[in-house]
């Protein structure tokens, strides 16, 4: 698994039992050997989600979670070939006030997979959402992961 932002990437390799971090500013890399406990976390980690859906099990879904194709004439997607759609909620506060959450899934007709996700909130007393984050997505193959791990210096 590869993860990366701007300041680092890193590369679990489970079979191994190591973790490589690159300084992507300084250039320097580090490699952790994993206990037990920290394989089985990154083996549970690779199972869930990954951040790609706001809760970690659908049971943790609340009841008032609506999935629908998403209808807002203002969506701008230069992502051809997908459909979107909108998994929209409620959360109360401490102090009882509501928020709105949507997640925005940006899904390959083709594939069905996801290519971006958008996350939004607002609170009750706003009329627009606020972009909280965006997830994109890639599927590399085999000879792209190689080339990753060869152009981060692993």
């Amino acid at each position: 698994m590869k993860s990366k932002n701007n300041r680092q990437c890193v590369f679990w390799d489970i079979k191994a039992k190591s973790k490589n971090l690159k300084d992507l500013i300084t250039g320097t890399t580090v490699t952790t050997i994993l206990d037990e406990d920290a394989i089985s976390k990154a083996e549970k980690f690779m199972r869930s989600p990954w951040g790609l859906l706001p809760f970690e099990n659908i049971s943790e879904l609340p009841p008032n979670t609506q999935w629908q194709q998403a209808v807002d004439e203002n969506i701008e997607t230069a992502i051809p070939n997908t459909r979107v759609y909108d998994l929209i909620w409620t959360e109360k506060l401490v102090g009882g006030s509501t928020v709105y959450k949507k997640w925005r899934f940006h899904i390959n007709v083709g594939t069905k997979l996801p290519e971006r996700i958008e996350g939004f909130r607002r609170r009750a007393e706003e009329q627009e959402y606020e972009l909280l984050d965006i997830i994109k997505i890639s599927y590399p193959d085999s000879v792209e992961i190689q080339s990753a791990i060869k152009e981060f210096g692993f």
